[in-house]
């Protein structure tokens, strides 16, 4: 009650892009995990640099969906009245 519209979408993106953060890291940690079991089962080991570029587009792009997904949300909720926003609840 009383915020302004822009501190309200800054609130939804901030989450979003934290939650795509987070996800993203654990999903390169799992990654990292499986391919050193996997090199290590079949006795050979993927270039580093390889590894580092996937790591890298994989942050970007999960960044990109967690910006993507959160934005419609975001305007949504910043543009709710808030006696609708109360009843909604």
């Amino acid at each position: 009650m009383g915020a302004n519209d822009a501190d309200i979408l800054q609130q939804f993106l901030t989450e979003a892009v934290t939650l795509s953060l987070v996800a993203s890291l654990l999903g390169i940690v799992l990654g990292r995990l499986a391919v050193e079991l996997l090199s290590y089962s079949i006795d050979s080991t993927p270039a580093e640099n390889l590894f580092l570029t996937c790591t890298a587009l994989g942050l970007v792009f999960g960044m990109l969906l967690g910006i993507a997904a959160g934005l419609l949300p975001s305007i949504r909720a910043s543009r709710m009245e808030v006696v609708d926003a109360v009843r909604y609840e």
